[in-house]
This record gives C-alpha cells, sequence and structure tokens, in this order.
C-alpha cells in the first residue's frame, strides 16, 4: 500500500504510452451503427471516420452498415464479420440511462455478443 487508501504497484508505470502515427492505408473496417440516438452515433461516426482518415484509410475501404438500434449493432458486426472483407469491425451506438435497468440490460447483452462475433470471426471488434 502506498498513500493511506491506494495501491501502489512496483511494476504498473502511470505514464501515458507515447502514441505514434499509424498507417492505416491497407486495411478495410466494417461499421455497424445504430439510427437510435441518431444525433450521438453521428457525432461518433464523424469522429471515426475522421481518425480513420487521418491514418490513410480511403473511405471506400470503409463499409458502414445502419440498424434501428443498439441492440441490432451485433447482427450487423456478424453480416460485415462473414463477409471477410474487413480487417476490423466497428460497433457504434449510444446507450442512455434512465428510470430503470434497460440500458445496462442491452449493454451486457450487446457486449457479450460482440465479444462472440469477435472471436469466432477472428478479427477485432471495437465496441
Amino acid at each position: 500500500m502506498g498513500k493511506r487508501g491506494t495501491f501502489t504497484d512496483p511494476f504498473m508505470s502511470l505514464d501515458a504510452p507515447a502514441l505514434s502515427p499509424v498507417n492505416g492505408a491497407p486495411y478495410s473496417f466494417g461499421v455497424a451503427a445504430a439510427c437510435f440516438n441518431a444525433e450521438l452515433v453521428e457525432g461518433l461516426l464523424r469522429s471515426f471516420q475522421a481518425t480513420l482518415h487521418a491514418s490513410g484509410v480511403r473511405a471506400e475501404r470503409v463499409e458502414i452498415l445502419r440498424v434501428p438500434g443498439s441492440h441490432e449493432v451485433p447482427y450487423a458486426i456478424q453480416l460485415l464479420a462473414e463477409s471477410g472483407r474487413h480487417d476490423c469491425l466497428v460497433a457504434l451506438g449510444v446507450l442512455i440511462g434512465g428510470d430503470t435497468n434497460h440500458h445496462e440490460m442491452v449493454g451486457h447483452s450487446v457486449s457479450h455478443a460482440l465479444q462472440n462475433v469477435s472471436l469466432a470471426a477472428r478479427r477485432p471488434v471495437i465496441n
């Protein structure tokens, strides 16, 4: 134990890793984007596309499938994975907490399904 109430691991660094430029040009991406909470999902998608563009990924190397909501995202990711056309798959959806735990149930279900797709397809799925 370090200071009172904190744990100090002598092998763990608290320094942020230095980021180096990534050349994404040789890679293709499949994206499943929910339509529910459209304004927020569109913001995520624009940011993702800008990051890919900055890494040298051409727009034609990105396939986007739209689905009604976050619960349908794993199905679209599975379709993209089965196509074999993509090196990496990206799941975009926004869950907003309310008075019930519905957002937690959907979040757990979707995360579990996406992990299963990733393992079966042997492709990274970014959620």
